[in-house]
């Protein structure tokens, strides 16, 4: 008999208005895998199912079928890049529109990503970001209206598979799917656009505006307003106090049938142009550090400082201009990697700030390229002044492929040398088994080149354990390397930790930015970079009878349970104001 859990919710559940409650339901299948007896919740049988001599899961279930389909007794499981498909039902009423619900859970700690479709249209894509169980359920239209329909449930980004059970395929009159909200593309504080993305067959929408009061309660200043017209999907709401934060849910109708409210929409302001700070000359300047100084920008939430390190050479010399070995990264193996955001900068990982990965992996020392769609896996290092030696310098990398954790070779890695936006260069790497280190010579290195490893195949996988970017530089060359970036809140001003000498110098620049709509969603719009600031120590410019770690330290502390900062002997607070 099965365990019997208590379910958190990973999706809004489809609330039935009252005329629902007097509409039948029909259960077109309930599924709730019992026969799958092998393996356990915990620990699932690891035997494909779905393949093989016996196929298990279409013997069982007459018409079923799938990839990478698990026993896990009494449910199943998904693995990674698996899928599970339903034999054929008859789905024609009420227009093809279904209710599917069925309850999930990852084996990792991290979540999963599934998706749903009818027969080849997918229709729901969500996740979940922990190993609960959660039940799920989605009102969805597109099922054959002439013909038969199956349900796919489809898994990814889940190293260790996704369980699902009790799964339910429902029709009645009463469903009705629920419109996709967007995020309004005008909204100036009292007065925004609501959207939303039309349902097919609706006859108008209903719309809520409200924001919350300081329990979290929504106070609605629009309730039900009635929006006529089935391809009508805009309404402008006006009148708003722009003091408040404002959010809001549209519902659809057939005239017979009313969804469940569309995913909640918070309004924020439409910014299209922030202006660039300037950046001041820095001041309290020391052997351990300085505080750099930028004017104030009108609109802005906050400012972003960026500080890069300048070392000027001796000698000539050959140079590490850039050097990563991904020890940073701790979680995941090459058999089960981790799965992180699709595209992130990897500063929390890396020795220098600006490495950039798109489809990667993680694995403990190791960067994985695995893509997940037609466009390939890259990384990309810092950008480099690699003007010097006529522009050749050496790329060494360390690096291996797998394919199902098991290591190959053959796999090719592309190299490319851009100067700028612009390819100038190009070189191929074919990976023998194992890990092994291979050296590219390119030619045509400029002041700002970046190097790109990029690989294309969506089934199998390369790890890059060390990347060592190398040129010879001459006695008066300058070695840039990007410290980082770093959010300086709404200061204008924020000191910096260095280390200045005679042969190490510091420069920063800054942008400002504030948080709105880009691209239909809510993020940040971020100006032009100010001006460089070199900073450069020549002396003690503080007071004499302090040293240079007191002297650091004393600029930024806690005091009586606040930020305080010490600037030209004056306290200030977190927000910039004069403490007597």
């Amino acid at each position: 008999m099965k365990k019997v859990f208590t379910f958190m919710m990973a999706a809004v559940m489809m609330m039935m208005a009252p005329s629902a409650m007097a509409q039948d339901v029909t259960t077109v299948f309930s599924e709730n895998f019992d026969a799958f007896t092998e393996g356990s919740e915990e620990s699932p049988a690891t035997t494909d199912i779905s393949s093989g001599y016996t196929n298990k899961l279409s013997s069982t279930l007459t018409g079923w079928s799938g990839r990478y389909v698990y026993e896990a007794g009494g449910m199943l499981k998904i693995g990674d890049g698996g899928n599970l498909q339903t034999a054929r039902y008859d789905m024609k009423a009420n227009g093809g529109i279904v209710k599917v619900s069925m309850r999930v859970r990852s084996l990792d700690d991290f979540g999963a990503m599934f998706a749903i479709a009818l027969n080849y249209s997918d229709k729901v894509t969500d996740y979940v970001y922990d190993n609960e169980w959660h039940e799920v359920s989605y009102v969805v239209s597109g099922a054959s209206t002439y013909s038969t329909t199956y349900i796919k449930v489809t898994a990814s980004m889940a190293a260790s598979g996704l369980l699902i059970d009790d799964l339910k395929v429902e029709q009645s009159a009463a469903f009705y799917p629920a419109p996709v909200a967007k995020q309004p593309t005008q909204a100036d504080g009292t007065s925004f656009t609501a959207r939303w993305a039309t349902v097919s067959g609706s006859t108008g929408y209903y719309l809520d505006v409200y924001y919350r009061d300081n329990d979290g309660l929504p106070f609605y200043v629009v309730v039900n307003q009635f929006i006529q017209g089935s391809t009508t999907s805009t309404y402008k709401v006006t009148g708003l106090d722009p003091s408040q934060t404002y959010f809001f849910v549209v519902r659809a109708t057939n005239g017979t049938a009313t969804s469940a409210n569309s995913n909640e929409i918070k309004v924020i302001k439409v910014v299209t142009q922030l202006d660039a700070p300037v950046a001041l000359d820095a001041t309290d300047v020391t052997e351990g550090g300085f505080t750099a100084n930028w004017t104030e920008v009108e609109g802005a939430d906050g400012y972003e400082i960026s500080i890069a390190k300048v070392e000027t050479l001796k000698e000539d010399q050959t140079v590490n201009v850039a050097h990563e070995d991904f020890a940073g990264i701790t979680e995941g193996t090459i058999q089960q990697p981790g799965y992180p955001s699709l595209q992130e900068y990897l500063d929390n990982y890396t020795n220098e700030a600006g490495w950039y990965a798109y489809g990667h992996l993680y694995a403990n020392g190791y960067l994985g390229l695995a893509p997940f769609s037609s466009n390939p896996a890259t990384l990309t290092s810092p950008a480099k002044d690699l003007s010097a030696s006529n522009g050749q310098f050496t790329v060494k990398a360390k690096m291996a492929a797998t394919q199902y954790g098991q290591m190959i070779e053959g796999e090719v890695v592309t190299v490319n040398l851009y100067n700028g936006q612009e390819v100038v260069e190009t070189k191929e790497v074919t990976l023998g088994k194992d890990f092994q280190e291979y050296t590219i010579e390119f030619t045509k290195g400029a002041e700002e080149s970046y190097v790109e490893f990029s690989y294309p195949s969506t089934t199998n996988r390369v790890w890059i354990d060390e990347i060592t970017i190398s040129q010879d530089k001459k006695a008066g060359d300058k070695v840039v390397s990007l410290k980082g970036t770093y959010n300086a809140r709404n200061f204008p001003f924020a000191y910096v930790y260095a280390y200045l000498n005679e042969e190490t110098s510091y420069i920063y620049w800054v942008r400002a930015y504030v948080e709105t709509v880009i691209g239909g969603e809510i993020g940040n719009l971020y100006s032009d970079a100010s001006n460089e600031i070199e900073v450069k120590f020549n002396g003690f410019t503080g007071v004499n009878d302090l040293n240079v770690e007191k002297q650091a330290k004393a600029l930024k502390f806690i005091e009586n349970g606040q930020v305080v900062i010490m600037k030209d002997g004056i306290k200030y607070n977190a927000a910039g104001q004069t403490i007597r």
